[in-house]
């Protein structure tokens, strides 16, 4: 069984409300066609994740095929992680994700030297 998941953009920010809105849609699939139920749920995110998984597409930190689902589940897990980080479920992979975050970040663009 495959699942699809979409994401939606609900509504940009403003300067009352300083996050981004996402309605987020996990549908399981068989052949292409959707069986079972759907979950769906609403998010906000201090990024726009659209935009995030696009410039992600130009560090290829993943193969191709995986970057929409490994930035938009890393994007949805860091921000229940900023959140609660202090909590003792978080607070010891608080750092280790911070670190990661910022490999992430430095890796250079494609076409870029280094």
């Amino acid at each position: 069984m495959q699942l699809m998941v979409s994401v939606e953009y609900i509504n940009c920010p403003s300067e009352r409300f300083m996050a981004h809105q996402f309605r987020i849609s996990v549908q399981p699939l068989e052949a292409g066609e959707q069986v079972g139920t759907a979950l769906q749920f609403d998010v906000s995110n201090h990024d726009d994740i659209l935009s995030v998984v696009e410039k992600a597409r130009t560090r290829a930190p993943v193969p191709s095929e995986q970057i929409a689902a490994f930035t938009v589940g890393l994007k949805l897990f860091t921000e229940v992680m900023l959140a609660h980080r202090e909590t003792p479920l978080f607070a010891p992979l608080f750092p280790h994700v911070a670190a990661f975050m910022k490999r992430l970040k430095a890796m250079p663009q494609n076409g870029d030297e280094g």
